[in-house]
C-alpha cells in the first residue's frame, strides 16, 4: 500500500494461510531469524534485494519477451504476489520484487528509505534488465515504480513498456488523510486495523507487532515525506487501476495521473476498497494482460485496452476522458 495514510500492512492472500511456526515462548531473535520462510499471514518479509538482477539463469527461463516486474504495497514483499506469474503466465513473466534494503529484516533497525532511494536502487537493476519490461505498482508501490521510471529515463536507459500504478493518487495530490507514522504505538495499531491489510492475528500478537512495526512505520513514512519533484511528463503507456470502494483514492485522483504522462492512461474501476484484487482478481488480470497484448504488435485484434474501464455511470466513463479512452493505442 502506499499512498502515506492509505497504506495496509500485510499480504492480501493472508487469509488462507496457515499458522506461523513457533509459538509466543520463542525470543523475538530467534522468530525474526526465521521470518523469511513463514507463511504468507504474516507479511511482510523484506528481503535485502529489489528487482532481481539479471542472470545467465534467470534469462534462460524465460517463457515470455515481456517481462512485468511487481513493486509491493507498504509492509508488502514479494510473497504478497503469491499466484500472480501463474495467473499472468499467457501474457508475460511476471516478477515479484521486495523493497530494496540493506539491513536484515527484523534484526537490524530498519534503514531509513525514502521512495526515492527506493526508487534509485530498482532503477540501478533495470538499467541492466535485457529485453523489454513493464512494472506494476500498487500503492506504495506505484510511487516507487513511477520515480523508478524518472530516474531510468535520467540515466538515458531503457524505459519500461508500459507502468501499472494501482491504487495511489497522482503524484501531485496531498493525501486525504493524516500522518500515520509518527503516531504513538496503540494509535498506529489502530489505524493499521481499518485498512483491512493486516491479518487480526499479526494485530493481536504483541510481540509480532514489535517486529512489523518499526518496518511499517518505515514505509509510511516514506510515503507521507514524498514529495514531488518537477520534471517533464513520460511519454510512456500507463494503466492505473484501482476500487471502486476505496475511500482515500476515488477515480479523480486515479485520472489526475494523466498530468504526468504525454498520453492519456488508461483507467480501470474494479470492485472492492484498497485491496480491491481480493474481489476482482480475475478481472485486474484481464485489464493487465490486455495492457500488455496492446504492446504487441503482432497481436493485432488486441491492439486497444480493454474497453470495460469502471463501472456505469462512474464519472470516468462519461465527457471528454470516456471518449479518448476508447481511442487508446499502444
Amino acid at each position: 500500500m502506499g499512498s502515506g495514510s492509505s497504506t495496509a500492512a500485510a499480504s492480501p492472500t493472508g487469509a488462507n494461510a496457515s499458522a506461523p511456526p513457533g509459538g509466543s515462548g520463542r525470543s523475538l531473535a530467534a522468530r525474526a531469524s526465521t521470518s523469511v520462510g513463514v507463511p504468507d499471514k504474516l507479511s511482510p518479509f523484506f528481503i535485502a534485494a529489489g528487482c532481481p538482477a539479471p542472470s545467465p539463469r534467470n534469462i534462460a527461463n524465460r517463457r515470455h519477451n515481456m517481462q512485468l516486474f511487481l513493486f509491493p504495497y507498504a509492509g508488502g514483499s514479494s510473497r504478497s504476489f503469491r499466484g500472480w506469474p501463474e495467473a499472468l503466465s499467457g501474457c508475460c513473466d511476471a516478477i515479484p520484487c521486495d523493497t530494496p534494503c540493506t539491513s536484515r529484516p527484523y534484526i537490524d533497525p530498519p534503514e531509513p528509505l525514502t521512495i526515492q532511494d527506493m526508487a534509485m536502487r530498482q532503477a540501478m537493476r533495470l538499467a541492466r534488465h535485457p529485453g523489454p519490461f513493464a512494472i506494476f505498482g500498487h500503492s506504495m508501490g506505484a510511487l516507487v515504480a513511477f520515480e523508478t521510471a524518472c530516474h531510468l529515463r535520467r540515466m538515458r536507459a531503457p524505459m519500461p513498456r508500459l507502468l501499472i500504478l494501482s491504487a495511489h493518487r497522482a503524484p501531485h495530490l496531498p493525501s486525504r488523510r493524516d500522518a500515520l507514522h509518527m503516531l504513538p504505538d496503540a494509535d498506529f495499531d489502530a489505524r493499521l486495523a481499518t485498512y483491512s491489510g493486516t491479518p487480526d492475528e499479526v494485530l493481536q500478537d504483541a510481540e509480532m507487532m514489535e517486529l512489523f512495526r518499526p518496518l511499517l512505520r518505515r514505509d509510511f513514512a516514506a510515503c507521507e515525506n514524498y514529495r514531488l519533484t518537477s520534471g517533464p511528463p513520460l511519454d510512456i503507456p500507463a494503466l492505473c487501476l484501482g476500487g471502486t470502494e476505496d475511500p482515500d483514492i476515488p477515480p479523480e485522483d486515479l485520472s489526475a495521473w494523466s498530468q504526468h504522462f504525454t498520453r492519456l492512461p488508461g483507467l480501470g474501476l474494479l470492485p472492492g476498497g484498497h485491496f480491491y484484487f481480493r474481489d476482482s482478481f480475475p478481472a485486474q488480470v484481464m485489464h493487465i494482460k490486455g495492457a500488455l497484448w496492446g504492446l504487441n504488435p503482432d497481436r493485432a485484434g488486441r491492439r486497444n485496452l480493454p474497453r470495460q474501464f469502471g463501472t456505469g455511470s462512474h464519472p470516468i466513463n462519461t465527457g471528454e476522458h470516456s471518449r479518448q479512452r476508447k481511442e487508446i493505442r499502444f
